[in-house]
């Protein structure tokens, strides 16, 4: 991808996990009950949040030092391909809480949204292993460009 490229989809990535946040915080005041896992999964993802908002925000710098060196630009590059991933996961995420985001306003209703939500656990939980790799991988390339 080329710094064009990358620069904009880092910024989506940030706008979609954005979503998110906002998606999982309104599903958790619209639950009657949520586990701790819940919030300990939208913590994760504001965390995700944290460490793409730095990628974002030293993008410039970075550019300029893969252009010097070669070990930093393949670092970049596996970065780069990691956002792109990233993006595809927080595709579905956003897919997936939108689908289960309507309030429920009556006991069938209800049900209905817990049956979605049962569905979708499998989905999730794999979403959330994912995220909490990105988190990994990104804070590493942040430390080791920054060696």
């Amino acid at each position: 991808m080329d710094g064009l490229g990358s620069g904009l989809a880092i910024a989506g990535a940030v706008v979609t996990v954005g979503k998110i946040i906002k998606q999982i915080r309104d599903f958790i005041s619209n639950s009657k009950t949520v586990d701790e896992s819940v919030k300990g999964f939208l913590n994760e993802v504001e965390a995700l949040q944290s460490v793409l908002e730095a990628i974002k925000d030293s993008f410039a710098d970075i550019g300029s030092l893969a252009d010097e060196r070669e070990s930093i630009r393949k670092l970049w590059n596996s970065v780069d391909k990691t956002v792109e991933d990233c993006q595809h996961s927080l595709g579905k995420l956003h897919l997936i809480f939108r689908r289960l985001g309507k309030q429920a306003e009556n006991g069938y209703q209800t049900i209905v949204k817990q049956l979605k939500v049962n569905s979708k656990t499998d989905d999730i939980m794999n979403i959330r292993r994912q995220i909490m790799s990105y988190n990994i991988t990104f804070q590493t390339a942040i430390s080791s460009i920054t060696l």
